[in-house]
């Protein structure tokens, strides 16, 4: 950056996006995400750990990687506790279910089956690599809010259904 810029704070960029684009020019800028592999947990090492393996040494785990090794790990759980995939079957042990995942303890919601998250806030270096800012974010999971304050909480429900009724009343696959 030419001269003093203000920082920036991303909560759709990554860590392999912070290294793949011009690290110099993002340095003391900020992301905000549940994981990043730089500041990893034991869980969170051994998922880098096993994506380097598979996918070579010059990948870094993201936080979009963690959440979909999570989900698959809880729905498998899920599907496991019901002796069945069927979703309904699932879904009702997946209910509360928690999991030590990349991130740290993900708990799913009973109420709204959304996940209980870290939030994290990180500092690009001019490496790429990101810093955990100490002191910010949480450690523990962030209760989800679904609803955001945007619209009421029935004002969404219509605008889900609406989506429903768009889609044939499919949200899931149907059954064979």
């Amino acid at each position: 950056r030419p001269g003093p810029q203000p920082a920036t704070v991303s909560v759709g960029l990554t860590e392999s996006e912070a290294r793949g684009l011009n690290p110099a020019a993002s340095a003391d800028d900020y992301l905000v995400a549940s994981y990043f592999e730089s500041g990893a947990r034991p869980e969170g090492r051994e998922f880098a750990r096993k994506v380097r393996a598979k996918y070579g040494a010059d990948r870094v785990a993201t936080d979009a990687m963690a959440a979909a090794y999570t989900g698959v790990h809880v729905w498998a759980r899920g599907a496991a506790a019901a002796g069945t995939a069927d979703p309904s079957a699932v879904l009702a042990k997946v209910r509360g279910a928690e999991f030590d995942a990349p991130a740290g303890r993900v708990r799913v919601d009973p109420a709204n089956q959304h996940a209980w998250l870290p939030v994290r806030v990180g500092k690009v270096q001019a490496s790429g690599a990101v810093a955990l800012v100490p002191g910010a974010g949480s450690e523990r999971p962030v209760p989800p809010a679904p609803f955001p304050p945007t619209r009421t909480r029935d004002a969404w429900a219509g605008f889900l259904r609406g989506l429903e009724l768009d889609w044939g009343g499919k949200w899931q696959a149907p059954k064979p």
